[in-house]
């Protein structure tokens, strides 16, 4: 199912659309709230473990156990998408969370639909004028905002293992990383989407992905030698956190990846520009971030530019 230029989408994908924009969005501060007392890739990846058993016994339930079985070109096309979604993309947050405040995350996050759009016109699509704008003004953004981050380090506090200049940057950076790690699993996701590569169900789709992402995290955190504290001392805080992460990745995970094979790439990406809202909003709210002048207005040349990107690809041809 995909909207063609001009056609409005039908009520399911504007109800998808809004669980992944208000539930992603509430995210970024459950994961700063669990990597206080949790190393980051050990609490993402059994948070996806979780999440995957979650998935199968729905699958098992309305669709049967047999319904899990794909074709290896199925699998393999799941699991790379799995990993660039959920290991380079979710995982590289967590860890970046612990410097940098969750709202300053989703913010960097907001250049995904850029660099998806950049994947596409590598791919022969044409861009508008507007695209090209937006793409301006989102790197500018996020390099200011990326700028004003690193001058900030030292001066965040509220649990955050900060540090000097340099640190904040490079945090800043990986999470940068993570954007277009995201933007490239998302751009192929719908491309195997579309060239029915990938499980057509989207309850089994999510089940794959979510397995090869607890997989890779899992095995990242052995290779970065994470040290996994006693549950006595992983607090209440952490572990509500945790398990609202569980709640809300199968939910908001299992929307995106719906979207992602049932709507325009353009129009999915825009959850990229309301989640930094909420993101911030709560992050100041609940966790006393730092909300500065500069901050908002770096988030407003990053909208500014991403919705500019959206707004000039609404009248191009899916591809």
């Amino acid at each position: 199912m995909q909207s063609p230029p001009g056609e409005r989408p039908d009520p399911a994908v504007w109800g998808a659309l809004g669980v992944v924009y208000v539930v992603w969005g509430s995210t970024y501060l459950g994961m700063a709230v669990v990597v206080e007392t949790l190393p980051a890739f050990f609490a993402m990846g059994s948070r996806f473990a979780v999440s995957a058993l979650i998935m199968a016994v729905l699958v098992a339930v309305l669709r049967g156990p047999r319904a899990l079985r794909v074709t290896r070109g199925q699998l393999a096309a799941a699991a790379l998408v799995g990993v660039m979604l959920l290991v380079f993309g979710n995982g590289l947050v967590a860890l970046s969370e612990r410097y940098v405040p969750s709202g300053i995350a989703a913010l960097v996050i907001a250049i995904t639909p850029v660099a998806v759009a950049v994947l596409r016109w590598a791919t022969g699509d044409v861009p508008a004028g507007a695209t090209v704008l937006g793409v301006l003004l989102g790197f500018v953004g996020v390099a200011a905002l990326i700028s004003v981050s690193s001058r900030r380090s030292g001066q965040l506090g509220y649990g955050y293992q900060v540090g000097d200049q340099n640190t904040s940057l490079l945090w800043t950076l990986v999470i940068l990383a993570a954007a277009l790690s995201w933007a490239t699993g998302s751009f192929l996701a719908s491309r195997f989407a579309r060239a029915q590569r990938l499980p057509r169900d989207p309850l089994v789709m999510t089940f794959w992905q979510f397995l090869a992402g607890a997989v890779g995290l899992t095995l990242m955190g052995l290779a970065t030698g994470e040290h996994v504290p006693p549950p006595d001392m992983w607090g209440t805080r952490a572990i509500v956190a945790w398990s609202y992460l569980v709640v809300a990745g199968v939910v908001a995970f299992g929307c995106y990846t719906w979207l992602l094979a049932n709507a325009r790439l353009s129009l999915v990406a825009t959850y990229a520009y309301v989640n930094p809202v909420v993101a911030v909003i709560l992050g100041w709210w609940i966790k006393d971030e730092s909300l500065t002048l500069a901050i908002v207005v770096c988030a407003a040349v990053v909208l500014a530019g991403v919705a500019l990107v959206v707004r000039g690809e609404q009248g191009t041809r899916v591809r």
